[in-house]
This record gives structure tokens, sequence and C-alpha cells, in this order.
């Protein structure tokens, strides 16, 4: 099983995540829904990268028959 490249809205939203997770444990900024949850933040955004890289491929070779 290889891996493929994200597509552009994985990545960015992974990134915007990730961005938004650092800003609230680092330089102590206010985000409602992010402030109480920096790490299930950060770790959302790192499965939807990881999501995005592997499971084109795992439903491009998967064969229901």
């Amino acid at each position: 099983m290889g891996l493929t490249p994200p597509s552009q809205l994985a990545f960015f939203l992974a990134v915007l995540l990730t961005i938004c997770a650092l800003l609230v444990r680092y330089a102590h900024v206010a985000i409602p829904v992010v402030s109480a949850h920096s790490f299930e933040t950060l770790l959302v955004g790192f499965l939807i990268l990881l999501a995005g890289g592997s499971l084109p491929r795992l439903l491009a070779s998967w064969d229901p028959a």
C-alpha cells in the first residue's frame, strides 16, 4: 500500500487546524472551540492529512466483488 498526495482541501484543512492548535498552545490565543481541546484539534488535523493521503489509493484498489 503506497501513499498518494492529499487533496488540496485535505491539506489546507489539516494545516489550518494545526495552526489553530499551535496558536492556542504556544501563543495563548483564545479560540473558542480549540482552546479547550488543542491536542484533539491537532490530532484531527493529522488524521485528516493521513486519510487524505491513504484513502484514495485504498478506495481505488478495493474490489467489492
